[in-house]
Parts: C-alpha cells; structure tokens; sequence
C-alpha cells in the first residue's frame, strides 16, 4: 500500500511545481540588451556610496519591457530594455549591480532568465547555470524616483560630441565648481561654454525659446549620454533630464552662477585674422611640436601666409 501511495503523492508535487513555474514572476533578457545598459547604469553607481542599496539595481518589469534605473543620488540613469514577460503582472526588484555584471561577464552571449520567487529572493539562469540572491534589498528603502519632466528642448544630433570638447577647456580647480561644467546657454541665440579663465570654448547651437535659461553639464552628465543622438532636454527648478534612444538621464540642477564668459575673451568685432591655414596642417604641426617636452629637446614649426607651413 505504502508504494502506491507514493505515485500520486509525486504526480500531485510535479503539478504544483509546474504551476508555480507558470506563475512565477521572471523575465528572459538577451545579453545583447542587458551588457551595453549595464554600461551605461554602472555610471550611476558609486563604490563609496554612503548608501549602500544605491549599489543596486531597480527594475520594473511590465509589457515585455524591463526598465532598469542606478542612482548616486547626483545623477540618476534609466535603460529600457526589450525582455520576455510573459503576459503576468508587473513587478519589481532589486538586484545588485556588481553580482549582475560578474555574470554577464562570465556569460557574454547567453541570454539571461531572472525569477523574483519571493520578496528578498531571486534566481538568474544562464548557460544552464543557476546563480541565487537570497537577500535582495527592500524596494521601500531605495531613493525615490525622479518624476517625468515636460521635454522643452530637442538637442541637434552632434550635441555629445560638443559637449564632449567642450569639456577640454574647463578648470579642474574644485574650489570654482561652476567652470568645472560646461554652460548651455538657451535664449534667441543658443551657446555651449567652457572656460578655465585662460581659454575659452564658444559654440553656436540651434536654438529658439522667447526666454533665456542656463543649464551646466557636468562631466558626468556628459559622459552619461555617450551615444546618444536626437537627445530632448527638460528642466524644472530642481532636475535636469536628458533622454534619448531608449536612455533617460535625471540630474540635480546646478544653480550657481556661471562666470560671465564675455569677458574672459572679448567680442572679435574690429579684428580680423593674422593668418589662415588649414586645420589638418595646423594639427599635424602642433602634434610634431608635442613630441618632447623637456627644455633641451624642441621643434620650432615655422608658420608663412602665402604658402601655409
């Protein structure tokens, strides 16, 4: 009697432990998704944070779609990606950010299934392996979420590759923090700035508002939109959000006053060029002219207005 029994009694666990899988909160992201949005969240995340659950990971999951969000509380980056859902409810968790990356690394190509079993547990499945978090942090105790602002301004497409230049000519002296930004200037006539007082970066941008407003990017807000294009740009008195392609950006809004970079160069107006040359002869010059820079070691390039170098 006992082993007859027993047949039912397993028939009965394997279809709760099939219904349990079909109830299961998870979803399956490719690698391809999940490796470059790792990349961009990992600038959001700080080794020496003074709170350790901004180390994590938020996620939401809903609709086929996962939105995953990091925050050092000055900046705050959010990556949709593209996941398998399968028609259940939403949900979400965290999940920390270092043991995600260590796995991808370890897995590059798989794609990845996350189960969320319980509230402090998960499971993520790849390349037949099974890594288990038993202690996920609680959702309660992560920073609240910046709101969605109203877009204002819709950058042109080289927009990064400016402000990434722009970055050369600002001062690394902490005790100016606002030149250590690079100023956008928005108004009838739209500008990106940078100076450290002894030179000075001015470019013009497209721009068409009634009313003047300055934003400053910081060298981490910049390098957060690397690759972005077709970037759209919204303000209120507190944050500054940035977004494009399937990446948003929420930044804390400087309000310290920017020097005023007129009068670091004054205006050109009555001068006119001593010499005119070519830009690619003028790189290739300065780059021999760097080869050395010891006192006893220097190339002199010698600069003609008829004929160039």
């Amino acid at each position: 009697m006992p082993a007859h029994d027993t047949v039912p009694g397993k028939k009965k666990e394997q279809r709760l432990n099939q219904q349990n899988k079909s109830t299961m909160k998870k979803f399956i992201i490719s690698s391809d998704e999940l490796k470059p949005a790792l990349k961009k969240l990992g600038q959001a995340i700080s080794a020496k944070s003074v709170l350790p659950i901004t180390t994590n990971i938020y996620c939401k999951v809903a609709d086929n779609k996962v939105e995953l969000i990091t925050t050092d509380l000055e900046i705050t980056i959010s990556v949709v990606c593209n996941a398998e859902t399968n028609k259940q409810e939403p949900f979400e968790l965290l999940l920390p950010y270092d043991y995600m990356a260590n796995i991808i690394a370890l897995s590059p190509h798989a794609p990845f299934e996350i189960e969320h079993p319980s509230v402090r547990k998960a499971r993520i499945i790849c390349d037949n392996e099974e890594y288990a978090v038993n202690s996920l942090e609680k959702l309660e105790d992560f920073p609240k979420l910046p709101k969605a602002v109203k877009e204002k301004f819709t950058m042109e497409n080289d927009i990064v590759d400016l402000l990434s230049k722009a970055l050369l000519t600002v001062t690394k002296d902490e005790l100016r923090p606002s030149m250590t930004r690079v100023l956008m200037d928005l108004g009838k006539d739209g500008f990106l700035v940078s100076t450290d007082a002894a030179t000075l970066f001015k470019q013009r941008i497209n721009c068409e508002m009634e009313v003047s407003e300055s934003i400053q990017f910081s060298s981490k807000m910049i390098k957060a939109m690397g690759g972005m294009t077709e970037a759209t740009l919204a303000w209120n008195d507190k944050m500054v959000c940035i977004k494009g392609g399937n990446s948003t950006i929420w930044c804390t809004r400087f309000n310290d006053k920017y020097p005023d970079y007129g009068a670091v160069i004054p205006a050109l107006k009555g001068y006119e060029a001593n010499l005119e040359i070519e830009r690619s002869a003028l790189a290739d010059a300065l780059n021999k002219c760097c080869i050395s820079s010891a006192l006893v070691m220097q190339t002199t390039i010698v600069l003609f207005c008829d004929i160039g170098i």
